[in-house]
């Protein structure tokens, strides 16, 4: 199970989940048993690598043999262009689209392509759904989309609040959060027709009255970002604690992850989960090949050779080298894997300028010489 939460507000959108995953089996009728809780489960994914656009999922693990993590991937290939067959059809102008064009394409990529044939082909036909969140071209206020996959049909992407209002929605195992923002759980609508008798013609009218009067205004259109992303940690960790010490199994749980989607800063990591341990697998770590062309060693420290580049992490660390390694002189291409100092762009294109001297002179005619030195 799941709980999966979209918070917005002026300065940007979080998105935030749990990871647990639960396997059901058939025990009678439509009587449904757990089997197992796993806790490693992907829920909140970035669609557009460097744009402000993601999503959060709940319901279905998988749709036939496939997981949603997977899809999802292969739906980033087709949104980037990575995806050759796809690329005319699918790719995402970065200079040119709204937050509703992603949701219909994800809406296209999981229902119509994978959900529907999965199917077809007899895999039942669990509820999935998905809030697609972030910034459309040029829009300085985010946008969220919910797409309901419900008794296996879909309807279109649809908004869950006007482009100028901020508030939350929670999905998945939300009895938590409804208790301590709406200020009654879920079976309150049977309490009132059943235990007190309120008709069914005042029953809604009856809930709207409790809504207005209970509810809890945690959320405040002027709240900075990071007191969105703590809130909703902290949703995400009640619920998780519910599930814990409520009676049953505990189906919300697993690492917390979440994702801050704001105008400039674009979609960032707050707190993720890997499979893979990141210092075994060097080619995973946040490098900058594309504004580093690589490092020179003079004397007994190497010094990054910084490209200019828009929107560059430029960053200036000496890294020590043990003596006697090495000629006094030395071209080293690659990355700088770990930089700590940040520099500004000016000084960063100063420093490249400058260092091209040492590159011109290691090049020169006989300074293989220098070797033995």
């Amino acid at each position: 199970m799941t709980i999966a939460i979209s918070l917005k507000v002026n300065e940007g959108v979080v998105l935030a989940a749990d990871s647990a995953s639960t396997l059901f089996t058939q025990v009678s009728g439509n009587t449904l048993a757990v089997v197992n809780v796993y806790n490693n489960a992907d829920k909140v994914f970035n669609l557009i690598k460097g744009r402000p656009v993601g999503t959060v999922t709940w319901g279905a693990g998988s749709i036939g043999m496939t997981s949603i993590a997977t899809l999802m991937k292969d739906l980033r290939r087709r949104l980037t262009g990575d995806d050759l067959l796809h690329r005319e059809s699918w790719k995402i102008d970065p200079d040119s689209y709204t937050i509703l064009d992603v949701a219909q394409k994800v809406r296209q990529f999981m229902y119509e392509e994978h959900y529907l044939a999965a199917s077809q082909s007899g895999s039942p036909n669990h509820p999935l759904g998905f809030v697609v969140a972030g910034y459309s071209t040029n829009q300085d206020m985010a946008e969220e989309y919910q797409i309901d996959i419900s008794d296996g049909s879909c309807n279109a992407p649809r908004s869950l609040r006007g482009i100028q209002e901020s508030g939350i929605v929670w999905n998945g195992q939300g009895e938590a959060i409804h208790r301590l923002i709406v200020g009654f759980g879920g079976s309150m609508s049977q309490v009132l027709q059943n235990n007190l008798g309120v008709p069914i013609e005042q029953l809604e009218p009856t809930l709207n009255i409790l809504r207005q009067t209970l509810t809890y205004p945690l959320i405040a259109p002027a709240m900075p970002i990071q007191d969105a992303i703590d809130l909703a940690e902290f949703l995400v960790d009640l619920t998780i604690k519910f599930s814990h010490f409520a009676p049953g199994a505990s189906t919300v749980g697993g690492p917390i992850e979440i994702a801050a989607i704001t105008k400039h800063e674009h979609f960032k990591w707050i707190r993720r989960k890997y499979y893979y341990n990141r210092e075994l697998n060097p080619e995973e770590r946040e490098t900058m090949d594309q504004y580093i062309g690589g490092t020179v060693n003079v004397g007994n420290a190497i010094y990054p050779s910084i490209l200019q580049g828009q929107d560059a992490p430029y960053n200036f660390q000496p890294l020590l080298v043990p003596a006697g390694q090495g000629p006094f002189l030395q071209l080293r291409i690659g990355p700088l894997v770990q930089p700590n100092t940040a520099v500004p762009n000016e000084e960063a294109a100063d420093t490249r300028r400058r260092l091209s001297s040492f590159e011109e002179d290691w090049n020169a005619p006989g300074m293989n010489l220098y070797d033995a030195l």
